[in-house]
């Protein structure tokens, strides 16, 4: 639960787009299962809604959702609001807090990594996550807003940011191996 409580205050700065009107779920509670949905290796849009449908009532609460007047219901959000929001979101500050977080929840840069490149259907993008291989966790995620064809543009975005860094890792590693010889 307490992964999930990191996860949301790691999207709590994101900027979001929508009026103040439409504002029914925070916008931390959504990404919080959009993130869930791409680290699991969510593929549609529904795939991601239904996912954000079976949390329990428990997982909702630690995620932020809102109580239903007059119950104690935490209801999830539909297709259609994901649907409106994706489009309009700064998918590169999405990336960096999802890449902040990540970074907080890993031990040390393994040494076989493996990039998955993903498209989110209806035209909504693509994700491009950097996998430990040994251990088959996301070490850093990289979204475009260009679909199929777009994944290779966006993981050399990804090798070149600073939450990956594998230029300085290589360095560090070849100076190490250099100092055992």
């Amino acid at each position: 639960m307490k992964e999930l409580q990191s996860l949301r205050e790691a999207l709590h700065s994101i900027p979001d787009p929508r009026t103040a009107k439409g504002r029914q779920y925070p916008l931390w509670t959504v990404l919080c299962v959009v993130a869930l949905g791409l680290l699991s290796g969510c593929v549609h849009l529904s795939e991601i809604v239904r996912l954000g449908q079976r949390l329990s009532q428990a997982q909702r609460r630690g995620l932020g959702f809102r109580m239903r007047k007059n119950s104690r219901f935490y209801p999830a959000p539909g297709y259609t609001l994901y649907r409106e929001l994706l489009p309009r979101l700064d998918l590169d500050a999405f990336a960096k807090a999802l890449n902040g977080w990540l970074g907080q929840h890993r031990g040390q840069l393994p040494s076989t990594l493996a990039f998955d490149g993903k498209c989110i259907r209806e035209n909504l993008g693509a994700i491009v996550t950097l996998l430990d291989v040994e251990e088959g966790v996301p070490l850093a995620v990289a979204a475009t807003t260009v679909g199929k064809g777009g994944e290779v543009a966006c993981a050399r975005k990804l090798l070149q940011s600073d939450e990956v860094a594998l230029e300085k890792a290589a360095g560090f590693c070849a100076r190490q191996a250099s100092r055992r010889n």
